[in-house]
């Protein structure tokens, strides 16, 4: 090519070399022929003329290569072919000619950068025709994998501005790679053209490659999973069918298998352990599950390390929380006394912490030496670790002096920056943001501690008003103006200096965002929304999505829409999208609101929807939410950990209205952990999942009227985790109402006992005793003592907004509609921005205007 490329080069733009209109398809012929020719100005000009034709020369030039016979003739039509082929005619630019030289001739690294300056400029049409262009196939498919990124970016682009067209020619390009097969799985199943999708690759030959896996994936996002599975077979994809049969929940299908496959490599032995114990399980084959269990159990007590944890998931996750716990205890004893502690059994917990007996002074002195041991350098951090799960125990136990004092002593001490940030961690953890913000000296901490910047800001404030309390509010929020609009000096006890710090490297309407957070959480609606103002007037653009949070509680719903609009516009964000269309929908303009629900849920393509979900379900988008989890749930690869989160997502919010559909969602969510190199955060999941699965399938059972069954998965959850009050708070109203009272009245004295004996043994426990009362005031049973109960909690923690709910509630069910209405304010001022105590106030003081 570069011969014939310098040749070409000087020509364009000779006159005489022109191209004259639309060459014909015989003139064409007739210049192939020309190549041949016995001068060489013939053959030049023959050979532009060629180059200025562009597509149309393709073919003949294709065929004379084909034919063979003149070598100068085939050598120059194969180089025209590789410039028409690298979209380069005599018009194209020299500085783009060289960036196409730079591809042809590159490596990996040249082709990607050239690719991502190409992209940059905007000039699509030349990105897909160079990956295009790149010979072999396999090279080819290495370039368009690392170029995916990019072109999916574009796509959302083009989709943003309504270019369904190039949108879906790009779509196509990239559909070769895996993730972007998803994307386009995705693209065609919100826009409605999957069917037809499914048509054009039926109707290609047996012999297409990938046909039989594409025509799976397409069956199983069109919802046909059986369809899916036939197809997954004959493509002799293991991987796909076992994932579809856990789909369609065939356990005795997946039971007789014996193994399964769930990722590209083999599990080992003791993931199959777990897969297997759990579909033995749920096939109704408990011989062969306590079998792979029994041989899960001798490989924990041989093995060490993340293979011996591997092992004791299995055990826990089986219901065997005793054994499993016993082996814990010498793996970890953090993750047993985590553990230990949510199942109420602080008894066991504080002897794994070394505490010499259940009590507070064995507790303090435990404690005490930890500081020291700090204090002189020593302890690592793992030490740490339990000391601040003992001192959060401390809470739970009602010894909150000690709990205090510990945390203040372990930030004197703590000097070492990861050490630090993690007693920092534990006392946001615990509640005492204020003396966290106290003990952060160091600005990094401060913005790394309080990520969330609402948080950050409420403390702000909290600082700045204990700075100087005998000040009015409105007198700090004038200075807190002055030193943002920078009028005067601020003054000393502001410290705006350090708040600038906090800044550092961050726009200037940053500060005006966090003032406007602090505002918003006082309540202070006007200042807020002025210090929004100012924070998107300096262009200050992460502060728009806030402010159109700001304006959807205020009901402003079209200046939210606008403001939301502002943050999708500068961040492509789907879920500021689809929030912008919801409050336009509720301004009136519904045609303008779908439409842009619709693009919000196309924007994440085939990834991204779970955190979308996650956005929107947190501000009560529930239908929005609900979509955008189902579409990664049939466009997802089965082995990818956001379809496993996103089941997870969805089994949570139709907990209450789809028993049935939850219960698959979190079993399916629960082999997920079984995988290698995935497991909970907290071990208290490897019981509270098993639970909650437990719990649902009690409710189908009650609803095809098998009351054995319903009370056989009700009591293994009770043996599971005896203090997880949800389960009876939620069922016991439910079965009586369903006029099943025996069993409602077993299952609450079941819970009742339980509760009973830990608050026996625990009298000082906050937490318990708050628990208790909850769970009989949800029931409506034992109203009186859970009183009792109640005041005995908030005694002991008389600043915890929850524990006063608690007795708000128990008033409220008593007849004290009064006392449950002044319970609940003084709830709302310790925390203003919690809904439920929003919504507890609003039904009470309905009820109270239905009784008078």
């Amino acid at each position: 090519m570069c011969v014939l490329f310098l040749i070409l080069a000087p020509l364009v733009g000779q006159t005489d070399l022109a191209p004259r209109g639309e060459t014909t398809a015989a003139e064409i012929r007739a210049l192939v022929t020309q190549l041949s020719s016995d001068r060489f100005l013939d053959r030049e000009r023959a050979a532009h003329a060629l180059w200025s034709a562009g597509q149309a020369a393709i073919e003949p030039l294709q065929l004379l290569v084909r034919r063979g016979g003149d070598r100068e003739a085939v050598a120059r039509a194969e180089e025209l072919l590789e410039l028409l082929r690298y979209g380069v005619t005599p018009d194209t630019p020299p500085e783009l000619r060289q960036q196409v030289e730079q591809f042809r001739k590159g490596n990996r690294a040249v082709r990607q950068q050239v690719l991502q300056e190409v992209h940059d400029r905007g000039d699509l049409e030349l990105m897909v025709r160079l990956i295009g262009s790149v010979q072999p196939e396999a090279e080819q498919d290495a370039v368009l994998q690392a170029a995916e990124p990019l072109l999916v970016g574009a796509v959302r682009r083009e989709m943003f501005q309504g270019n369904w067209g190039r949108a879906e020619s790009l779509l196509e390009t990239v559909s070769r790679t895996e993730r972007g097969r998803r994307h386009w799985l995705a693209f065609h199943l919100a826009r409605g053209t999957l069917p037809a999708q499914l048509q054009t690759w039926l109707a290609k030959p047996a012999d297409t490659p990938g046909r039989a896996v594409t025509l799976s994936l397409l069956q199983r996002a069109n919802g046909n999973l059986e369809e899916s599975l036939k197809w997954a077979k004959l493509a002799n994809d293991p991987f796909l069918v076992d994932s579809l049969l856990i789909e369609l929940e065939r356990w005795e299908e997946l039971s007789d298998r014996g193994e399964i496959t769930v990722a590209p490599s083999a599990l080992s032995t003791t993931e199959q352990f777990g897969f297997m114990s759990l579909i033995h399980q749920w096939a109704g084959r408990p011989e062969r599950q306590r079998e792979v269990v029994e041989k899960a159990l001798a490989m924990a007590k041989g093995t060490n390390g993340n293979e011996q944890f591997a092992a004791i998931e299995v055990v826990l996750v089986n219901e065997r929380q005793q054994e499993g716990l016993a082996l814990l205890k010498a793996n970890s004893a953090l993750k047993a006394f985590f553990l230990y502690s949510n199942r109420s059994q602080y008894a066991e917990a504080l002897e794994l912490a070394e505490v010499a007996e259940p009590t507070e002074q064995a507790c303090a002195a435990r404690l005490r030496r930890t500081v020291e041991a700090i204090r002189e350098g020593g302890k690592d951090r793992t030490d740490l670790a339990m000391a601040i799960e003992l001192a959060l125990l401390a809470d739970s136990l009602g010894w909150k002096k000690l709990s205090d004092e510990t945390f203040d002593s372990l930030g004197e001490v703590a000097k070492d920056a990861s050490l630090r940030y993690t007693v920092l961690s534990g006392m946001v953890r615990s509640g005492r943001r204020a003396m966290a913000f106290r003990h952060a000296e160091s600005t990094r901490f401060r913005t790394t501690l309080f990520g969330d910047r609402s948080t950050e800001a409420t403390i702000w404030m909290e600082v700045l008003r204990g700075l100087d309390p005998e000040a009015p509010l409105e007198q700090i929020w004038q200075r807190i103006d002055d030193a943002l609009e920078g009028r005067g000096e601020a003054p000393e006890w502001l410290d705006w200096e350090s708040l600038e710090r906090t800044a550092r490297g961050r726009p200037a309407g940053d500060l005006w965002w966090t003032m406007a957070l602090a505002a918003a959480a006082r309540a202070d609606t006007a200042r807020a929304d002025r210090y929004f103002r100012g924070a998107t007037d300096k262009n200050y653009l992460a502060a728009w999505r806030d402010y159109g949070d700001f304006l959807r509680e205020q009901k402003q719903c079209a200046a939210a829409a606008e403001a939301y609009a502002r943050s999708a516009k500068n961040k492509l964000s789907a879920a500021d999208t689809y929030l912008a269309g919801a409050c336009w929908k509720r301004a009136g303009e519904v045609k303008r609101g779908e439409e842009l629900c619709e693009l919000g849920l196309l924007l994440p393509l085939g990834e991204g929807h779970r955190e979308m979900g996650a956005e929107l379900s947190d501000r009560e988008e529930t239908e929005g939410a609900l979509e955008a989890w189902r579409r990664d749930l049939r466009t997802l690869a089965p082995r990818d950990t956001d379809h496993f989160n996103a089941a997870l997502q969805l089994g949570d919010a139709l907990a209450e209205q789809d028993a049935a559909t939850s219960a698959r969602m979190w079993r399916r969510q629960l082999l997920n952990i079984m995988k290698g190199g995935v497991t909970f955060t907290s071990t208290v999941s490897y019981l509270r999942l098993p639970c909650m699965i437990l719990r649902q399938d009690a409710r189908v059972a009650v609803a095809r009227g098998d009351l054995e069954q319903a009370k056989r998965c009700l009591a293994r959850c009770a043996a599971l985790m005896p203090h997880r009050i949800t389960v009876p708070e939620e069922l016991v109203p439910e079965l009586r109402r369903a006029g099943h009272a025996e069993l409602s009245d077993w299952l609450y004295e079941v819970y009742r006992e339980q509760m009973q004996q830990a608050v026996d043994k625990y009298p000082h426990c906050a937490l318990l005793l708050n628990n208790f009362a909850w769970m009989a005031a949800r029931c409506h049973r034992d109203l009186e003592a859970a009183k009792g109960h109640s005041q005995r909690a908030v005694s002991l923690e008389p600043d915890s907004a929850t524990y006063l709910d608690t007795l708000a509630e128990i008033e409220y069910r008593l007849g004290s509609r009064d006392e449950a209405l002044r319970l609940m304010r003084k709830c709302l001022e310790l925390d203003p921005k919690e809904p439920h105590f929003r919504r507890q106030l609003q039904r009470f003081e309905a009820n109270r205007k239905a009784d008078e």
